[in-house]
Formats: C-alpha cells, sequence, structure tokens
C-alpha cells in the first residue's frame, strides 16, 4: 500500500513525531510511505543539533520518500543545509502524490 503523509506545523508540534511514528509502523509492515513538508514542516529537514533529522535520516534509509516544497525552503530560509536526499518539489507534484496513494494523511491543523 502506497501512504502520503503531508503535514504543515513546525516541527516543535506533536504533529512531526506523529508523522515519524506512523511512517516508521507503516515502512515496518511493507508499506511504500511519502512525507510531504509544507509551510512550518520543512524546519524538520533542517541539519540542527538535538533536531529530529536523525529519525528521518534513519526513516530515509529504509525508503521514506521526503517530498519539501522547494519555494518554502527559499522563503522559510532553509535551503542550505537540508538533509540529503530530500526532494524539493513544486505544486504540480502534490495532486501526482495523492493521486498515486492509496491512502493520504493530512496533518494540517
Amino acid at each position: 500500500m502506497r501512504i502520503s503523509i503531508q503535514v504543515m506545523k513546525s516541527p516543535s508540534f506533536q504533529d512531526i513525531s506523529s508523522v515519524l511514528r506512523i511512517a516508521e509502523a507503516a515502512i515496518n509492515r511493507g508499506h511504500e510511505v511519502s512525507l510531504i513538508l509544507l509551510h512550518d514542516a520543512v524546519h524538520a529537514i533542517v541539519k540542527t543539533p538535538g533536531g529530529i533529522q536523525k529519525n528521518l535520516k534513519e526513516l530515509m534509509s529504509k525508503g521514506v520518500r521526503v517530498y519539501a516544497y522547494g519555494s518554502l525552503l527559499e522563503s522559510e530560509g532553509v535551503s542550505k543545509d537540508i538533509l540529503s536526499g530530500v526532494v524539493p518539489m513544486d505544486p504540480t507534484m502534490l495532486p501526482s502524490l495523492i493521486s498515486e496513494s492509496d491512502r493520504f494523511i493530512n496533518f494540517m491543523m
């Protein structure tokens, strides 16, 4: 099963931790997982001491794909020092990611 998870909140909110746990459980059960980071969530991929990047790297090594809006990376000032393997995306990619997914989970609020 293909699962895409979209998150918009800053890594300081519980949403990112929940998303990482859901992604890990799904990948461990053999599902394909994509994380789509929008708005403040793009800060999750910035290399910072004590951040959640270690968890993201581990998930990525297991096959989780991580996408982040390229324009948001620049406007949020995080285009430098991002995790290797993160795919910058443009708004036209989102409909395809959703339509190719069997399940789409959205953490907006």
